[in-house]
């Protein structure tokens, strides 16, 4: 017997509407300096085409996350099922070895060995579709839920390096806060959070 629901409902208005939301914080003040990651990025594609799809690939997978999740309900969204969503999730985790391991190899930032090892075993979990409550990933709700966990805590983290007195941007307090409600909203055992 397969553990695959006969369908896949698209997220719910609000579950797209915190997607939107969390795509819109690339346009916030992130670093500590007071600049978007959209004008990261634009920095980026000025040095060079590869160096600005590496940098959207990487650290701009969140906010292609959250695009992803906003698109997921509409009927194009729904033609790409839940790939749309998993792609950018895929890269979030990629992104998150990534810079945990040098960030640990370094010496460097708040709880550094902490995040990788929280990278190390999400990434197997989502490479082995790992089951999260009973279920594993294959759902578009599913891949939005563990999507804005992951993003929560990489946010969190973040936040984490105001011990260090690191004060990243007002737009962090706010990616936080929508990841985290994005989340809540988006927890399989929701009727809401998504829709037929």
């Amino acid at each position: 017997m397969s553990d695959e629901p006969p369908e896949d409902p698209s997220p719910g208005t609000f579950v797209r509407l915190g997607g939107l939301a969390l795509a819109v914080c690339a346009a916030l003040p992130i670093t500590p300096d007071g600049r978007s990651f959209l004008e990261l990025l634009r920095d980026e594609f000025a040095r060079g085409v590869l160096d600005g799809l590496l940098m959207l690939c990487g650290f701009g997978s969140p906010f292609l996350f959250g695009l992803a999740t906003f698109v997921s309900g509409t009927a194009w969204g729904r033609k790409l099922g839940v790939e749309l969503v998993r792609t950018p999730v895929g890269m979030m985790h990629g992104q998150l070895l990534l810079v945990a391991f040098v960030m640990w190899r370094a010496g460097r930032g708040v709880a550094a060995l902490g995040l990788f090892g929280f990278a190390v075993v999400a990434a197997y979990a989502y490479v082995t579709g790992a089951r999260v409550r009973g279920r594993a990933t294959s759902r578009t709700i599913d891949a939005v839920h563990w999507g804005a966990v992951v993003a929560t805590a990489v946010a969190t983290w973040c936040e984490l390096q105001r011990v260090d007195g690191i004060a990243m941007g007002w737009g962090l307090h706010v990616m936080v806060a929508i990841a985290f409600a994005l989340a809540w909203a988006s927890r399989p055992d929701v009727p809401a959070a998504s829709s037929t």
